[in-house]
């Protein structure tokens, strides 16, 4: 098995995990505030 990572600074390395995390982001991460990381995990986990 090999390890395979973009390299640093070069995200068109991998545009799709990009995009995705692009997208979480936007739909979950942004939408309001976290306080702990049990509320981050109930939230992505659903």
């Amino acid at each position: 098995m090999v390890i395979s990572m973009s390299r640093a600074g070069t995200p068109t390395d991998n545009p799709f995990a990009e995009r995705f995390v692009r997208t979480f982001k936007l739909a979950i991460v942004y939408k309001r505030p976290y306080f702990t990381l049990g509320e981050v995990l109930e939230v992505t986990l659903k």
